[in-house]
């Protein structure tokens, strides 16, 4: 029914621009541009998405099993739920209470890639970094065990308030290079549902081009 309504919207706006060519092209691109056919409202799975204005995305994902990861592919938005998720390409990012891995290095084989960017602002980030990615890493010489996941670079996403136990997103921009070799800005917010559940990522996104 949605790609009916939206099918019908961009009929008369083309039927409104007979007799008139002149600012109905650049009406229609600007139209055609705004809509994006991959990524819808709604929850799939446990996420849950929300369009703003703007064509950014906002994600919240039930990650709050701590035995199970939560898959995500980027281009649509949607969980899926890889059958051997470190031979699959379906998937982009995972998540898994706090942790996030991607698909790319000892997490999977999809070639996925982070760089993280200080100061620079999510609205006016429109093309992604040539450089600066780096991928799930063996672990190395720290105190956990887990892989150096690739969202770990420059030390965690979020603070943690040690007096308040509460987790809260750090101010700041990462680009994700995709399976499908895509580009997403993505920058994290919150932590927590609407309960003050915790194990509730939450992050805000948008496809930006490529280098």
């Amino acid at each position: 029914m949605q790609n009916t309504r939206s099918a019908l919207r961009l009929s008369g706006l083309v039927l409104g621009c007979v007799g008139s060519l002149v600012g109905c092209e650049g009406d229609l691109s600007t139209q055609l541009q705004q809509q994006d056919p991959q990524v819808m409202a709604g929850t799939s799975g446990r996420i849950s998405n929300t369009l703003e204005a703007g064509g950014s995305v906002v994600s919240r994902v039930n990650a709050s099993d701590a035995t199970a990861w939560v898959y995500v592919q980027l281009q649509t938005g949607k969980e899926v739920t890889p059958q051997d998720p470190l031979h699959s390409t379906d998937w982009d990012i995972a998540l898994q209470r706090f942790q996030i891995k991607v698909n790319g290095g000892v997490s999977g084989q999809g070639s996925v890639a982070v760089a993280l960017l200080t100061g620079t602002p999510f609205a006016s980030l429109s093309i992604a970094p040539k450089d600066g990615y780096v991928t799930d890493l063996p672990d190395s010489a720290d105190d956990g065990t887990e892989p150096d996941y690739a969202f770990t670079q420059g030390g965690t996403w979020y603070d943690y308030n040690m007096t308040t136990h509460v987790l809260s997103a750090k101010d700041q921009v990462y680009v994700v290079r995709s399976s499908a070799g895509a580009y997403y800005k993505l920058q994290f917010t919150g932590y927590y549902d609407q309960a003050g559940s915790s194990g509730y990522p939450t992050f805000r996104w948008q496809s930006v081009a490529a280098p």
